[in-house]
């Protein structure tokens, strides 16, 4: 995993629709990873964003379940970056929860070590 600034900087230097791209793949691993409410609200406490902002809000909106999502991906580009680092918390706090639960046997290729060339050869030959 890299940091989140180098992600967010990574993010930044993309203009539409590159950006809209990434978003758009991100909320699928995102919706994938089936936050928990207490992931969303530690993803919102961790950003350093004013949870009266509406990526921050709708990112606690439990009552939505995962369509808040679909909808924070689709928001302004003034709140892109917003959304990316959102995103990008969630995500690493219900992705850790899910890897954590599925062991030391886990087969699942996405919990994977994808940085080291000879898993991704490894599973490539599957």
């Amino acid at each position: 995993m890299i940091p989140l600034e180098q992600g967010v900087a990574w993010f930044e230097q993309f203009h539409q629709p590159t950006r809209q791209d990434a978003l758009q793949k991100l909320y699928f691993f995102v919706a994938q990873s089936h936050p928990r409410p207490e992931e969303a609200e530690a993803a919102v406490a961790n950003s350093g964003l004013k949870r009266s902002l509406t990526p921050c809000q709708l990112m606690l909106r439990t009552d939505l379940g995962e369509r808040r999502f679909g909808t924070m991906k689709r928001l302004p580009e003034h709140d892109q970056v917003r959304v990316f680092t959102l995103f990008a918390l969630v995500l690493g706090l219900a992705d850790k929860r899910r890897r954590e639960a599925c062991g030391a046997n886990c087969g699942h290729w996405w919990h994977r070590d994808l940085a080291d060339e000879q898993v991704v050869d490894e599973l490539l030959e599957e």
